[in-house]
């Protein structure tokens, strides 16, 4: 159990597109080697912001990815990992492909709140 809201297409709309305020959502496939430093990051990233940032996961299964099947990721262009996109009411503001610093996410953060 990571803290952390998991995310699917299924509850998507619910806790992302109807939230209030900044969404930021991790997606990762399992095998990703680079996906692994994230969950740390995540995790002061949670502590730091509180109630101010709703932190979710969303693990994209490779088949899914092939297959095109998966609407939220065919949707948002979500081909390489790992991908944080950050949305605030509903709304893409930022779209982060492959960085690893937490200063990178923060300054995307703050700049959004």
């Amino acid at each position: 159990m990571t803290g952390f809201i998991s995310l699917s297409k299924e509850n998507f709309q619910r806790e992302v597109m109807e939230a209030e305020g900044l969404v930021f959502i991790d997606f990762h496939t399992k095998g990703c080697g680079p996906c692994g430093l994230i969950p740390p990051i995540m995790k002061k990233l949670k502590e730091k912001y509180a109630d101010r940032l709703k932190v979710c996961e969303y693990d994209v299964k490779l088949e899914d990815l092939i297959a095109k099947s998966d609407d939220v990721v065919e949707k948002y262009k979500v081909y390489g990992f790992p991908n944080i996109i950050i949305f605030k009411n509903g709304e893409v503001k930022e779209n982060i492909l492959g960085i690893y610093n937490i200063d990178a996410f923060i300054d995307a953060i703050e700049k959004n709140l």
